[in-house]
């Protein structure tokens, strides 16, 4: 339970209506528990008890594209807008969604010592961040809100309404210089979260007009995970450990394979399909095919290395 906090990552989504289409605007929403009372010091490792750091949950809520985010703290804690190079608490998320093979978002609510011209100041920063940590655009109308309360909260949109929720983590901070402690806790604990190892299948062969059907595999028991088959060029995506689709377009289509729990776990898997001419083409094209499925639901891997981030301010 103390060593939970390197770039951690958690898993989600909503609950799944296997075999039902249901709307992509519809309101989906993800929390993830955290033990009380699992603060823990960085440099000796032992837990500690500091409230106003203490996560209880996070939570996470989309509705057509605008999300909400929340982090409540334990009872006694309150989020402080404490800033300077020798004092500072640090509050922020890393929000996964259906994007994962090309972003991510990253929220951070806390001392930015480049901020005001270099002098330092309290900051809401929310970004975009790519799959290598760099930052690919900033999201300027994310509001934090909380200070003095128990309940810290974020709101901004994404960049796609149609994208769903995967993962949401929650990471908390208090740095003090002066006495060289660091605390640190998160939802959820790194201990706690199983990357999953889904088999997609490798390689799915065809003509144009055949219907290709996707089988996924894992280890246990499939019907505890939400699974999601994304194409990359292709606007398709398919939900179900075994979904079909008929091809319109011949060429090789790559995709990715994402299964996912409601715990905070999930894993990928990469597969192919290779469409070659010949057959009878479907009359319509791909982006008319994409809902006969009738399988769609609603909608610092990268970074959120907080301990990281405060190490570098010390210097």
């Amino acid at each position: 339970m103390i060593r939970k906090m390197k770039t951690t990552s958690v898993i989600l989504i909503c609950l799944l209506m296997t075999g039902f289409a249901l709307s992509a605007s519809a309101e989906t929403s993800l929390q993830i528990d955290d033990e009380i009372g699992d603060v823990f010091d960085y440099i000796t490792e032992d837990a500690v008890e500091r409230p106003n750091i203490d996560i209880e949950y996070v939570n996470v809520t989309i509705d057509n594209g605008d999300v909400s985010l929340e982090m409540k703290l334990a009872e006694g804690g309150t989020v402080q807008n404490i800033g300077s190079e020798t004092l500072a608490f640090i509050y922020g998320f890393e929000l996964i969604t259906t994007a994962l093979d090309e972003y991510t978002y990253t929220i951070v609510f806390g001392f930015d010592e480049t901020a005001n011209g270099g002098e330092g100041a309290i900051t809401c920063s929310a970004s975009v961040v790519d799959t290598s940590g760099s930052t690919i655009e900033d999201l300027p109308d994310a509001e934090c809100d909380g200070v003095g309360t128990n309940y810290f909260t974020v709101t901004f949109d994404l960049l796609d309404s149609d994208e769903r929720i995967i993962s949401i983590t929650g990471i908390t901070t208090e740095l003090d210089v002066s006495s060289s402690t660091i605390y640190l806790d998160s939802a959820p604990n790194e201990d706690e979260f199983v990357f999953l190892e889904p088999d997609a299948g490798d390689t799915y062969s065809g003509s144009i007009g055949d219907t290709i059907t996707l089988s996924g595999d894992i280890e246990g028991n499939p019907d505890d995970y939400t699974w999601l088959w994304k194409f990359e060029e292709l606007p398709i995506e398919l939900d179900g450990q075994t979904a079909s689709y008929t091809f319109t377009t011949p060429g090789i289509h790559e995709g990715i394979l994402y299964v996912y729990d409601n715990n905070g776990n999930y894993g990928e898997d990469y597969f192919t399909v290779n469409i070659t001419e010949g057959g009878s083409p479907d009359p319509g094209d791909d982006d008319d095919n994409e809902s006969t499925p009738g399988f769609e639901t609603l909608t610092l891997i990268c970074a959120l290395a907080i301990a990281f981030i405060i190490f570098k301010k010390r210097k």
